[in-house]
């Protein structure tokens, strides 16, 4: 009887009964920013990576 109960739902179009989706992506501010300088990393990782040693050397220098 739940199956019939549960195709009818779907039939009828209850979001509720839908198979549960993707975990959503971040929200907000935050996620959104995060989501843009991983999106430049993968564009140019040499760059960023000889950014990230440089800042490195220059925290240890000074």
């Amino acid at each position: 009887m739940s199956t019939q109960t549960s195709m009818a739902q779907e039939a009828a179009g209850d979001p509720s009964a839908a198979a549960p989706s993707a975990p959503a992506p971040p929200e907000g501010l935050f996620g959104r920013g995060l989501r843009l300088i991983v999106s430049y990393v993968r564009m140019h990782p040499g760059p960023f990576f000889v950014s990230v040693t440089g800042a490195i050397v220059f925290a240890f220098a000074s």
